[in-house]
């Protein structure tokens, strides 16, 4: 009614009201479909005194989700590892607005009373403490509210039902039954009850979030960066590989097998070409057609083996081929002897 007195007195202007439409279809525009995950949800629990708890609880839970949805893009996305999907994750703050906008819904199902009863039983307490007495008839209650008799004999009936009302006295034929409101704080312990048990979820959902961001800022411990780091290092630059430790080395292949033979045999041909030349991995992979990687490590195992020279530059490893053959060895063949390497320090250019 109070809006319907603004618009006819010209308080309310029709355009801004076309606006404020305009600009709500647009920000519903802008939201994506996306489903929502409540991390939340076994915390929430609904107050012993609501009713029908099953339907009660699944309101609340999509109330929720309701509010995330409209404050997707406030909250943290995280992916399905499973699935690969976008989810929108709940925030306390959605569960704390769905608490206080919920609560007089939560309280009215909560009510034994019909919602027509319990707003005349709310008038009658009113109407009883400005009156000053806890007494009254029918006859007193229709002289102040116009009501119709049997309507106001039904609201009687369902209070004394529930014992929100008692007979005292009167006589049904004279002037009537004589009425008593037995406690006239019953439904305010029955508020108290449920928004005390809705503070308390929701204090346990704060506690599990505050929990949950202090793991989450905590350093983790990687377990073996040193691997990590030489497998970032090997994708970079290959070649890089001769910084591992010296028990590495140790361990490394000391003998010519196939594939460095047929790349060895390829640097021949190279420098038969064009002799003196330098040699990087590269140089091979277009012709064998094999990885970068492994012809790095091919031509790091001959210059082992003290078949090649290797210099620093440029941020690469260049190699040339060694001014003389091991010994015991032969280069115009091909094949290599497996005396005692020479030490790869001395050869180094």
């Amino acid at each position: 009614m109070e809006y319907q007195k603004k618009i006819k007195a010209g308080l309310i202007n029709p355009s801004d009201i076309a606006d404020t439409q305009r600009r709500l279809q647009c920000v519903i525009d802008l939201l994506k479909g996306t489903n929502i995950i409540n991390p939340f949800a076994p915390l929430i629990h609904l107050p012993e005194d609501v009713p029908h708890p099953r339907k009660t609880l699944l309101l609340l839970l999509n109330f929720i989700e309701t509010i995330t949805f409209f404050n997707q893009y406030q909250r943290e996305s995280i992916v399905n590892k499973e699935t690969g999907e976008v989810l929108i994750k709940t925030h306390p703050e959605d569960i704390e607005l769905a608490f206080s906008l919920l609560k007089n819904s939560l309280f009215r199902r909560a009510d034994e009373l019909s919602t027509t009863a319990r707003g005349f039983y709310t008038w009658l307490k009113k109407y009883l403490q400005e009156a000053e007495t806890n007494q009254f008839t029918a006859l007193d209650v229709r002289k102040i509210k116009r009501i119709h008799p049997r309507t106001l004999n039904r609201y009687l009936q369902e209070l004394c039902l529930f014992n929100y009302i008692q007979v005292t006295g009167g006589n049904k034929y004279r002037e009537g039954y004589i009425y008593k409101i037995t406690n006239l704080d019953e439904d305010n312990s029955l508020n108290i009850g449920i928004e005390n048990a809705l503070k308390a979820t929701l204090k346990e959902v704060w506690n599990t979030y505050g929990n949950q961001q202090q793991n989450d800022t905590k350093p983790k411990i990687e377990t073996q960066p040193q691997k990590e780091e030489k497998n970032e290092t090997e994708d970079t630059n290959p070649a890089t590989e001769e910084t591992a430790p010296p028990i590495e080395q140790k361990t490394k292949r000391k003998r010519i097998e196939e594939k460095e033979e047929h790349t060895f045999k390829l640097l021949l041909e190279l420098e038969a070409q064009q002799p003196q030349r330098t040699y990087l991995p590269e140089d091979f992979t277009a012709i064998t057609g094999r990885s970068f990687v492994s012809e790095a490590r091919y031509l790091k195992t001959l210059w082992e083996q003290g078949k090649l020279n290797r210099e620093w530059k440029e941020r690469k490893y260049f190699y040339t081929l060694a001014p003389c053959p091991p010994i015991g060895g032969t280069t115009d063949s091909g094949t290599v002897s497996q005396s005692q390497p020479t030490n790869p320090e001395t050869l180094t250019v």
